[in-house]
């Protein structure tokens, strides 16, 4: 047995950290033990035993796939668990897989980590809670908590925004959009001129868009998915350090692929004091409640 049959017959692959390997192992023997599943399984459980005892005792051709460095991101103490940190390589050659090259409570910093790997990671390690856990709930809310536990959204404003600097505060420019689904709404909107304030009002994990007078235009989204938990926790922040002003931009008329009446659009604009700092979120005992409901 050689390491690429290893991989094969416990169906993991490089990136798969330790924890991961041993999941599924044991899911496999779950599955094929004899004591569950016959003596017509025996051969099959014993190529399983023989494929992780191979890993447990080649570390060596395994180290190039384990944590080869400490990250030198910022670290959340409080968040519920530890995560994997994988990177790309792929852009300098296709033939380097994705590398886990660190593990632990960090924090996502957009200068070193791509956001689809902490999406990644930390889909992963949802899918390890579930089965740790055996939670049988939606897994959706679950991973958007440990989504943020992972992600300060002020530090990463002020690295993704296109800044705009004054005295005491800098500003980070944002845009997003609304689908309107209303099409009297929207008649309405196309008689008013570009340019009219718009408020944000929380709603669930989600924010709402209304107009000054409070009628809802419905829910801000964006072309990049890590502005829902960079931008969306700013909007709403009560912080005296913190401006919003939303600004109305170019209305859209319904496409084809659109499945709205039209589609406004929204320029963002985030003051922020210059001696600000970053709060770090925890969501430990919404995560702990979650998983033992």
């Amino acid at each position: 047995m050689d390491l690429h049959e290893a991989y094969r017959v416990l169906g993991i692959s490089e990136t798969d950290t330790p924890s991961t390997r041993k999941r599924k192992y044991r899911r496999l023997m779950m599955l094929y033990h004899p004591d569950s599943s016959g003596d017509k399984n025996i051969h099959i459980s014993q190529k399983i035993n023989a494929a992780y005892e191979y890993l447990k005792s080649h570390k060596k051709e395994l180290s190039a796939y384990d944590v080869v460095s400490n990250w030198e991101a910022e670290i959340n103490e409080n968040a519920f668990c530890e995560r994997a940190v994988y990177v790309d390589y792929s852009f300098l050659d296709k033939r380097i897989p994705i590398r886990q090259v660190a593990e632990g409570r960090y924090l996502w910093d957009p200068y070193l980590e791509e956001f689809s790997m902490l999406a990644r990671s930390v889909a992963i390690k949802t899918a390890d809670l579930i089965y740790e856990y055996e939670y049988d709930g939606d897994e959706a809310p679950l991973f958007h908590l440990l989504m943020q536990d992972f992600i300060e959204p002020l530090s990463c404003a002020r690295k993704l925004g296109e800044a705009d600097e004054t005295e005491d505060r800098t500003a980070y420019l944002f845009t997003g959009a609304v689908g309107i689904t209303d099409t009297g709404l929207l008649s309405e909107i196309r008689r008013m001129d570009n340019g009219f304030e718009l408020f944000a009002e929380p709603r669930g994990p989600r924010v709402t868009i209304c107009n000054e007078d409070g009628v809802i235009l419905g829910d801000i989204s964006y072309d990049e998915d890590s502005l829902y938990y960079v931008v969306n926790p700013l909007l709403t922040m009560k912080d005296d350090g913190i401006t919003v002003n939303l600004q109305s931009g170019e209305l859209h008329a319904r496409r084809r692929d659109l499945r709205y009446a039209g589609k406004l659009d929204i320029a963002i604009r985030i003051e922020i004091k210059k001696t600000l700092a970053g709060k770090v979120s925890s969501h430990y005992e919404e995560i702990h409640s979650l998983l033992n409901s």
